[in-house]
């Protein structure tokens, strides 16, 4: 299945180039996984991160903004009934649980999906500059998560690391890790799972076509996140690329519930019409923006 997606992913760089004309279109979606019968909720894993992954490259396709696929919402919307829909029996859920990093994921959720409806997202948008301030602390909280065993989520050391070159500890130079590109990277080196280490070290590659010379993904991403903290500007367009990466960083933070996590989505999704927000995933085919009365069949 993955080769598959790769596949079809090499199709539509093929035939869609960066210009100024480019239209999303009946042409161009028919060139997505789910106009190929492929969706998040019938892939395993490692199917699902490849699903995230390739089709977040196209949200930076050349240098026209962010692309806003259908492929990405259902992406979106599917993690997102995972990690903020989901209600397992019995807890405790490791994002539901962590009260702030919960808010913190539910803001940039409400914020990503507002354009659901637009396909090319307006870097005007009020929606998009906010998410691309909130997503560096989204990424940050993430990493610290899942190096729960070196960082407190304040970002206190409680065990001695290095990343790149940089030594941190109790007795070391540095007892406070503050650093987005430190954090990250040292958290997806820790990640076990070599189809999401990779193609979380793919999205950050990625990364580098926008960046100055000998500037690496991180640094890069790095150079986003101090300007955004001290007042500077943020690209309203780095918004979903981060956005997703941190949906990826929480897909290991479940990885070993995710099986049960499905499950509980697939057989729960078509109650979600009285939940008192925005259903994540509904059917499988698109991520709504409202509440649904009474529109619901059994999801399959």
């Amino acid at each position: 299945m993955q080769d598959e997606m790769r596949a079809i992913s090499d199709k539509w760089y093929a035939a869609n180039k960066p210009a100024e004309n480019f239209i999303y279109n009946a042409d161009v979606e028919a060139m997505e996984f789910h106009s190929n019968g492929i969706e998040p909720h019938l892939l395993d894993q490692d199917g699902l991160i490849c699903f995230g992954v390739e089709s977040t490259k196209k949200l930076l396709f050349g240098n026209l903004g962010s692309i806003h696929t259908k492929d990405i919402d259902l992406f979106w919307s599917w993690m997102l009934a995972l990690l903020l829909d989901c209600q397992p029996t019995p807890p405790p859920h490791p994002i539901r649980d962590n009260t702030e990093l919960y808010q913190l994921l539910e803001t940039c959720a409400a914020l990503a999906i507002s354009n659901e409806e637009t396909n090319i997202m307006n870097p005007r948008s009020n929606d998009g500059v906010a998410l691309s301030y909130l997503c560096f602390p989204l990424m940050e909280a993430l990493s610290r998560t899942i190096l729960s065993e070196y960082l407190r989520i304040d970002g206190t050391v409680i065990k001695d690391f290095t990343v790149f070159g940089s030594e941190y500890g109790e007795k070391k130079r540095y007892k406070y890790c503050s650093s987005l590109k430190d954090s990250l990277h040292f958290a997806i080196e820790q990640i076990k799972n070599p189809t999401l280490q990779e193609g979380l070290s793919d999205l950050i590659t990625n990364l580098e076509k926008f960046s100055e010379a000998d500037v690496t993904g991180y640094k890069y991403l790095y150079g986003l996140r101090n300007s955004a903290l001290h007042a500077g500007k943020s690209p309203p367009t780095i918004g979903g690329y981060c956005f997703s990466i941190s949906l990826l960083l929480a897909l290991y933070v479940i990885e070993e519930k995710y099986d049960g996590y499905s499950k509980w989505a697939k057989t729960n999704i078509s109650n979600f019409k009285k939940y008192p927000r925005p259903c994540f995933y509904w059917q499988g085919h698109y991520a709504k923006l409202y509440l649904i009365e009474g529109k619901g069949n059994e999801f399959v």
